[in-house]
């Protein structure tokens, strides 16, 4: 997801600085837009990645340095 929020801010970069008219302009805003729209959601997806790795981590120190594995 990241990746691809990345690629989808290149587009947007080259279709802004491409850009000489309204048409071109609007073009580059709704690729902004779905840039937005990506890098929230890897956002969203690497703040819960995080939060379920701290969960796991926080049990297997709740267990024990010499629980059964």
């Amino acid at each position: 997801m990241w990746i691809t929020a990345l690629f989808a801010g290149r587009v947007f970069g080259t279709l802004r600085d491409r850009a000489d008219d309204a048409d071109g302009l609007a073009v580059a805003a709704t690729a902004a837009s779905a840039y937005g729209v990506l890098l929230l959601a890897a956002s969203v997806l690497a703040i819960r990645f995080v939060r379920a790795l701290t969960a796991m981590q926080f049990a297997k120190a709740a267990q024990g340095p010499y629980a059964a594995r």
